[in-house]
This record gives C-alpha cells, sequence and structure tokens, in this order.
C-alpha cells in the first residue's frame, strides 16, 4: 500500500491493509479487494499478462464514479477471469 488502506481477502483470510503493507496473492487463489474509508492507493505487481491487460482495460472501460458491475463482470471475463457478483 502507498497510501491509505484497503480491505484484502486472499481465500478465506481478510486484512485490513495499510500504507506500507505487501499482501501476496498465490495464483489461483479467489482474491477480492475494497477501499477503506478515505480511499487509498496501491502498486499492483502480476506475474501473468492477463490481469495486467485487465486492469488496464477496466482503467478504460469503468466509470469508477459509478461502476456498471455487469460491464465489470463481462470486461473481466473476457480476460479469463472472474469478478464476484456479491458485494463485501
Amino acid at each position: 500500500m502507498l497510501s491509505g488502506a484497503v480491505h484484502c481477502g486472499v481465500d478465506d483470510v481478510e486484512t485490513l491493509a495499510t500504507t506500507g503493507t505487501l499482501v501476496h496473492v498465490p495464483g489461483g487463489s479467489t482474491h477480492w479487494f475494497k477501499f477503506a474509508a478515505g480511499g487509498g492507493e496501491f502498486f499492483s505487481i502480476t506475474s501473468k499478462g492477463n490481469a495486467s491487460r485487465m486492469f488496464e482495460a477496466f482503467d478504460r472501460g469503468i466509470n469508477w464514479a459509478d461502476p456498471d458491475r455487469q460491464k465489470l463482470m463481462a470486461l473481466a471475463a473476457s480476460y479469463g477471469q472472474t469478478v464476484d457478483s456479491g458485494t463485501r
């Protein structure tokens, strides 16, 4: 985490990552994140191109002020990824 805080879930473990925290997500793990109050900024390193390209597409194609969850899920699926349809 570069600044702020984000709730991170990896498999069945949830962590509140704050500035300076490193969260490792093993390949094939189910994982999610949600920014805490006040937001935050993090640096993500992915080992496979699909995730990297997917996040670039999210940046270009999703209005984060009012995200369309169905569009987000469809965009993720086009990169072979799954976005959970529930909320945390």
